[in-house]
C-alpha cells in the first residue's frame, strides 16, 4: 500500500501514511488481515488521546483496506461500518509573537545558517511545511521589487499554482543568503530544524535572548526569566496569515495567496488579536548583517 502511494501521492502524504500505519501495526500486525472488526478498527482509532489525530487514523486505516478490496485481498472493508469523527478545529490557532519568530530566526542564523530561507519564507510567507516548503526550489524565489513565491501545482495542497508576495523584510532576509547558496531546493534537515527551534529562547519580556555556541553546546547570555519558544504543527504558517490579515485586512486576498478556503481563514484569522504596534514590529524583523551577507 505505501509502494503504491509512493508512486501516486505527494512526499508529505508518504511520511503522514507511514506514521500513522505504523501504530496500527504494532497494535494488529500479527492478526490476518481478515480477520480485523470494525471494533477493533474503532478501538484503535479511538486509543489516542489527541483528538485531532482521530479523524486521521480512520483515514489512513481506511485506505490500506480500501487498498486490500480494490486488489481483491479482501472482501469487505471493516473501517466502511466505523463512524467517521468530524475534525474539530481549535478556538485559536498558536502564533508566534514579534520576539519568539525573531527568537527562532536569530537561532537559525547563529546554529544553522543554511536553514534561514526555510524558516523566513515559513514564518513571512507562510508556506505549508510538509510539501510547499520543503520542496520550494530557488527556480521559483522571484527577489526582484513586487516579485513573488511561486507555489507550483505538484507541491501545493489544492493543485493550483498560486503566488505570495515577498515582504520587504522576507527580501532582505533571502538576500543575505549568498548567490551561491541560491540554487536547487532550499535546505532543509530534520537535525538541524530540531536543533533551532530547541535553542529558540524570549526572556521574561519576550524578547530573543542571545546565546553563544562554545564547545558545541549553546550557552545563553544573561536574561530575565528565560523561557523556550514553544513550537506546534504550522504555527509558521498560522503566524503568517494572523499578521498578514492583520496588515491587509481582506480575507478574500489572504485565502488567495495562503491557499486557504475563505472558511478556515475566517474561523482563524478574522478576528484580530494583535495590535498595530505588534503587527508593524513583525513585519520589520530582519537580518542581522553577516560576513558572508550579499548585496545581490
Amino acid at each position: 500500500h505505501l509502494a503504491r502511494l509512493e508512486k501516486t501521492k505527494r512526499p508529505g502524504t508518504v511520511v503522514d501514511r507511514r506514521y500513522r500505519l505504523s501504530t496500527f501495526v504494532e497494535a494488529y500486525g500479527d492478526s490476518l488481515a481478515a480477520a480485523i472488526t470494525p471494533a477493533a478498527v474503532e478501538d484503535w482509532v479511538l486509543s489516542t488521546d489527541m483528538q485531532p489525530s482521530r479523524p486521521a487514523r480512520r483515514r489512513a486505516v481506511n485506505a490500506l483496506f480500501a487498498f486490500a478490496v480494490r486488489r481483491g485481498y479482501l472482501k469487505e472493508n471493516p473501517v466502511a461500518r466505523v463512524e467517521k469523527i468530524a475534525s474539530r478545529s481549535p478556538d485559536e490557532v498558536a502564533v508566534f509573537s514579534p520576539g519568539e519568530a525573531e527568537a527562532v530566526l536569530r537561532a537559525a542564523q547563529t546554529l544553522e545558517p543554511s536553514l534561514v530561507p526555510f524558516f523566513a519564507v515559513g514564518i513571512f510567507a507562510g508556506l505549508r511545511p510538509q510539501n510547499e516548503l520543503r520542496r520550494l526550489d530557488w527556480s521559483n524565489v522571484n527577489l526582484e521589487p513586487g516579485g513573488k513565491i511561486k507555489v507550483v501545482r505538484s507541491t501545493s495542497k489544492t493543485a493550483r499554482t498560486r503566488y505570495v508576495p515577498i515582504s520587504e523584510n522576507l527580501r532582505a532576509w533571502l538576500r543575505a543568503v549568498p548567490m551561491a547558496e541560491r540554487d536547487g531546493a532550499v535546505p532543509y534537515s530534520r537535525r538541524a530544524f530540531r536543533r533551532v527551534v530547541e535553542a529558540a529562547r524570549v526572556d521574561g519580556k519576550g524578547r530573543p535572548v542571545e546565546f553563544e555556541v562554545e564547545a558545541g553546546k549553546v550557552v545563553y547570555k544573561k536574561a530575565s526569566k528565560p523561557r523556550p519558544v514553544k513550537w506546534s504543527a504550522d504555527i509558521m504558517r498560522h503566524t503568517f496569515c494572523t499578521y498578514r490579515q492583520a496588515l491587509i485586512k481582506n480575507i478574500h486576498q489572504l485565502c488567495e495567496e495562503a491557499g486557504n478556503t475563505p472558511h478556515v481563514a475566517r474561523a482563524h484569522y478574522l478576528e484580530p488579536r494583535e495590535s498595530e504596534a505588534e503587527v508593524k514590529e513583525f513585519w520589520s524583523i530582519g537580518p542581522k548583517p553577516t560576513k558572508k551577507a550579499s548585496k545581490a
